[in-house]
């Protein structure tokens, strides 16, 4: 990240709400922050730029992926929404905020839902590594 100019937050807090509330705090003036997960490999640099452009064309909703309806991450949310975010009860995300406010969603549609795939598990690695070994060049 510091290679390629992105500020980087270290902390020894206990909790992931912890590391979203120091988040939150070192960015403070900005107007909107991503919510994304570091294990989604196949989320395109295409849709985070659709989902900022439509926070920037939407200033007070929360923007999603989604495929066939279904919300994804990341999930982006507008300075508005940092308080509750701050505040998270443990074990809760962004999820639980966008939940709190379905009228200010808005779903971003994705072509393929493989886009949103989270890789938590063993199972779901094998399942990329196939997706992966499968896929046209470049993929």
């Amino acid at each position: 990240c510091r290679e390629q100019g992105v500020e980087v937050l270290l902390h020894s807090q206990p909790h992931r709400n912890d590391a979203l509330r120091l988040g939150l705090e070192a960015t403070a003036s900005a107007d909107h922050c991503l919510f994304c997960p570091a294990d989604q490999p196949l989320l395109s640099r295409d849709t985070v730029m659709a989902l900022l452009l439509l926070g920037q064309n939407l200033p007070d909703a929360i923007v999603r992926p989604g495929f066939q309806n279904v919300p994804g991450a990341p999930i982006l949310f507008p300075a508005r929404d940092y308080p509750e975010l701050s505040s998270l009860p443990e074990g809760k995300g962004g999820s639980y905020v966008a939940a709190g406010h379905p009228d200010r969603v808005h779903l971003l549609p994705v072509a393929d839902e493989k886009e949103l795939l989270d890789v938590d598990t063993r199972e779901r690695l094998e399942q990329l590594e196939g997706l992966y070994a499968a896929a046209p060049q470049g993929y």
